[in-house]
Protein backbone atom coordinates (compact mmCIF):
# COMPACT_ATOMS: atom_id res chain seq x y z
CA UNK A 1 0.00 0.00 0.00
CA UNK A 2 1.38 3.37 -1.06
CA UNK A 3 1.42 6.22 1.45
CA UNK A 4 0.49 9.68 0.11
CA UNK A 5 2.42 12.65 1.38
CA UNK A 6 0.56 15.36 3.22
CA UNK A 7 1.93 18.88 3.52
CA UNK A 8 0.47 21.68 5.58
CA UNK A 9 0.31 25.45 5.78
CA UNK A 10 0.89 26.77 9.28
CA UNK A 11 -0.55 29.91 10.81
CA UNK A 12 -0.23 31.70 14.15
CA UNK A 13 -3.02 34.13 15.00
CA UNK A 14 -2.80 36.80 17.70
CA UNK A 15 -5.96 36.85 19.83
CA UNK A 16 -7.33 38.66 22.84
CA UNK A 17 -9.04 36.89 25.70
CA UNK A 18 -12.45 38.01 24.44
CA UNK A 19 -11.90 36.88 20.82
CA UNK A 20 -10.13 33.56 21.42
CA UNK A 21 -13.18 31.29 20.95
CA UNK A 22 -14.53 33.30 18.02
CA UNK A 23 -11.20 33.16 16.18
CA UNK A 24 -10.88 29.41 16.79
CA UNK A 25 -14.41 28.73 15.47
CA UNK A 26 -13.91 30.93 12.44
CA UNK A 27 -10.57 29.46 11.41
CA UNK A 28 -11.87 25.92 11.83
CA UNK A 29 -14.64 26.83 9.36
CA UNK A 30 -11.92 27.98 6.97
CA UNK A 31 -10.32 24.52 7.04
CA UNK A 32 -7.69 25.19 9.70
CA UNK A 33 -7.04 22.75 12.56
CA UNK A 34 -5.87 23.95 15.98
CA UNK A 35 -2.41 22.63 16.78
CA UNK A 36 -1.82 24.55 20.01
CA UNK A 37 -3.03 27.46 22.09
CA UNK A 38 -0.86 29.89 23.97
CA UNK A 39 -1.39 33.09 25.88
CA UNK A 40 -2.58 35.49 23.21
CA UNK A 41 -2.02 33.11 20.27
CA UNK A 42 -3.60 30.14 18.54
CA UNK A 43 -1.57 27.99 16.13
CA UNK A 44 -3.28 26.31 13.19
CA UNK A 45 -2.42 23.99 10.32
CA UNK A 46 -4.28 23.30 7.06
CA UNK A 47 -3.74 20.94 4.14
CA UNK A 48 -1.80 22.82 1.44
CA UNK A 49 -3.93 21.19 -1.25
CA UNK A 50 -7.28 22.41 0.12
CA UNK A 51 -9.86 23.30 -2.53
CA UNK A 52 -10.50 26.98 -3.37
CA UNK A 53 -7.53 28.23 -1.36
CA UNK A 54 -7.58 31.70 -2.95
CA UNK A 55 -11.28 32.23 -2.24
CA UNK A 56 -10.82 30.99 1.34
CA UNK A 57 -8.02 33.52 1.82
CA UNK A 58 -10.31 36.32 0.63
CA UNK A 59 -13.02 35.18 3.06
CA UNK A 60 -10.41 34.99 5.83
CA UNK A 61 -9.43 38.61 5.18
CA UNK A 62 -13.08 39.73 5.29
CA UNK A 63 -13.59 37.86 8.57
CA UNK A 64 -10.46 39.46 10.08
CA UNK A 65 -11.90 42.86 9.20
CA UNK A 66 -15.22 41.96 10.86
CA UNK A 67 -13.47 40.72 14.01
CA UNK A 68 -11.45 43.96 14.15
CA UNK A 69 -14.71 45.91 13.75
CA UNK A 70 -16.28 43.96 16.62
CA UNK A 71 -13.28 44.74 18.86
CA UNK A 72 -13.44 48.42 17.91
CA UNK A 73 -17.18 48.57 18.62
CA UNK A 74 -16.74 46.82 21.98
CA UNK A 75 -14.18 49.44 23.01
CA UNK A 76 -16.42 52.24 21.74
CA UNK A 77 -19.10 51.19 24.24
CA UNK A 78 -17.02 52.56 27.13
CA UNK A 79 -14.52 55.05 25.64
CA UNK A 80 -16.80 58.09 25.63
CA UNK A 81 -18.05 57.35 29.14
CA UNK A 82 -14.52 56.96 30.49
CA UNK A 83 -13.34 60.24 28.97
CA UNK A 84 -16.36 62.21 30.17
CA UNK A 85 -16.35 60.82 33.70
CA UNK A 86 -12.60 61.36 34.03
CA UNK A 87 -13.03 64.98 33.01
CA UNK A 88 -15.70 65.51 35.67
CA UNK A 89 -13.63 63.71 38.31
CA UNK A 90 -10.39 65.52 37.53
CA UNK A 91 -11.96 68.98 37.30
CA UNK A 92 -13.90 68.42 40.51
CA UNK A 93 -10.79 67.19 42.30
CA UNK A 94 -8.77 70.20 41.14
CA UNK A 95 -11.46 72.59 42.36
CA UNK A 96 -11.70 70.71 45.66
CA UNK A 97 -7.90 70.91 46.02
CA UNK A 98 -7.97 74.63 45.32
CA UNK A 99 -10.58 75.09 48.05
CA UNK A 100 -8.51 73.02 50.45
CA UNK A 101 -5.45 75.12 49.65
CA UNK A 102 -7.36 78.38 50.26
CA UNK A 103 -8.56 77.11 53.61
CA UNK A 104 -5.27 75.67 54.86
CA UNK A 105 -2.63 77.94 53.35
CA UNK A 106 -4.32 81.32 53.21
CA UNK A 107 -6.84 80.99 56.06
CA UNK A 108 -9.72 81.82 53.71
CA UNK A 109 -11.99 79.24 55.32
CA UNK A 110 -15.36 80.33 53.95
CA UNK A 111 -14.06 80.68 50.37
CA UNK A 112 -12.16 77.38 50.71
CA UNK A 113 -15.20 75.50 52.01
CA UNK A 114 -17.41 76.90 49.24
CA UNK A 115 -14.85 75.96 46.58
CA UNK A 116 -14.39 72.51 48.14
CA UNK A 117 -18.14 71.85 48.09
CA UNK A 118 -18.32 72.98 44.45
CA UNK A 119 -15.49 70.56 43.62
CA UNK A 120 -17.27 67.69 45.35
CA UNK A 121 -20.54 68.52 43.58
CA UNK A 122 -18.74 68.43 40.22
CA UNK A 123 -16.85 65.18 40.95
CA UNK A 124 -19.71 63.20 42.53
CA UNK A 125 -21.76 62.57 39.37
CA UNK A 126 -18.76 61.18 37.47
CA UNK A 127 -19.76 57.51 37.92
CA UNK A 128 -23.49 58.00 37.18
CA UNK A 129 -22.51 59.96 34.07
CA UNK A 130 -20.18 57.11 33.08
CA UNK A 131 -22.90 54.47 33.43
CA UNK A 132 -25.47 56.56 31.55
CA UNK A 133 -23.13 57.26 28.64
CA UNK A 134 -21.94 53.63 28.48
CA UNK A 135 -25.53 52.38 28.39
CA UNK A 136 -26.34 54.79 25.55
CA UNK A 137 -23.20 53.84 23.59
CA UNK A 138 -23.88 50.13 24.16
CA UNK A 139 -27.39 50.51 22.74
CA UNK A 140 -25.86 52.18 19.67
CA UNK A 141 -23.12 49.56 19.23
CA UNK A 142 -25.11 46.33 19.76
CA UNK A 143 -26.95 46.36 16.41
CA UNK A 144 -23.66 47.03 14.61
CA UNK A 145 -21.94 44.21 16.50
CA UNK A 146 -24.80 41.86 15.62
CA UNK A 147 -24.42 42.82 11.94
CA UNK A 148 -20.72 41.92 12.07
CA UNK A 149 -21.49 38.56 13.71
CA UNK A 150 -24.13 37.86 11.03
CA UNK A 151 -21.59 38.73 8.34
CA UNK A 152 -19.04 36.36 9.92
CA UNK A 153 -21.67 33.60 10.04
CA UNK A 154 -22.51 34.06 6.36
CA UNK A 155 -18.82 34.06 5.42
CA UNK A 156 -18.22 30.87 7.43
CA UNK A 157 -21.14 29.18 5.63
CA UNK A 158 -19.66 30.27 2.30
CA UNK A 159 -16.23 28.93 3.33
CA UNK A 160 -17.69 25.55 4.26
CA UNK A 161 -19.45 25.35 0.89
CA UNK A 162 -16.17 26.08 -0.92
CA UNK A 163 -14.46 23.18 0.86
CA UNK A 164 -16.98 20.58 -0.32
Amino acid sequence: MEKLSMTYDYLTVQVTHSTKELVQDVYENLGWEVTSKGIGTINFKRNRKINNKKELKEIEDEIKTSIDNICRLEKAKTNKGIITSLCFGIIGTIIFGAGLSLALEFSLYIMGIILGVVGIVIALPAYPIYTKICKKQTNKALPLIDEEFDKISELCDKALQLQK
